[in-house]
């Protein structure tokens, strides 16, 4: 299953809290990376590769990208066939995935056919991305208070950023008709879920989100 979490910032002690948290998602180790501009955490559940090389945070070869991500690649071995000139290390479907955005930058997520959530930090733009499959299958929780964004697998993991446990009336008022939370909201006030098929991405301090579905 898997758990990411992070934080626009460096701040290792509220990832390390957030992995905490998540743990029982990826009981097979986890780990905090982080820079001045941002904070990455994975807790491992392994399944493809189980080797020490396909833990994350993981970088590409050049190590411009470093990712997180939770979810299987269905056609990674297919993808994998087209990136020929990248230099492979290990038989994980995340490191296709790095592989693929190295070649086509945001198009690469179309190109994805599977279940997942993902962080990815362009060190080199200084931008980082949040994705999730078209489907929703993986979760993806985040909070901007319009300076810093934290964002997880779990609302449990974003509380740990401090963020008040308080209800969303409105979306308490939709669940009680239609026995679900539509949108982007969820039953916490200035917690959203990223939609499926949607990118978030934050650079320069402001975030944008997108639908990757059908644009390339």
């Amino acid at each position: 299953m898997c758990a990411i979490n992070g934080s626009t910032g460096k701040d290792e002690a509220l990832v390390v809290r957030m992995n905490a948290v998540t743990r029982h998602r990826g009981p097979d180790g986890s780990r905090v990376w982080s820079t001045d501009e941002v904070t990455l955490g994975f807790n491992r559940l392994a399944i493809i590769d189980l080797s020490p090389e396909a833990m994350q945070p993981m970088q590409d070869s050049a190590e411009r990208y470093t990712l997180v991500f939770n979810g299987e690649i269905y056609n990674y071995r297919e993808l994998k066939k087209e990136l020929t000139e990248y230099p492979f290390v290990t038989e994980s479907d995340s490191e296709v995935i790095l592989a693929a955005y190295s070649r086509w930058g945001d198009a690469a997520f179309s190109k994805l056919n599977g279940m997942f959530a993902l962080a990815l930090w362009d060190s080199k733009e200084h931008r980082l991305v949040l994705a999730r499959d078209s489907v929703g299958i993986k979760p993806m929780y985040y909070h901007f208070d319009g300076t810093r964004l934290v964002f997880s697998s779990e609302i449990e993991g974003v509380f740990e950023s401090g963020v008040e446990r308080k209800l969303h009336q409105e979306a308490l008022g939709h669940y009680l008709r239609l026995m679900c939370v539509p949108g982007e909201m969820t039953m916490i006030d200035g917690i959203k879920k990223l939609l499926p098929g949607h990118t978030l991405v934050y650079q320069n301090g402001t975030i944008s989100v997108q639908d990757f579905r059908g644009r390339w």
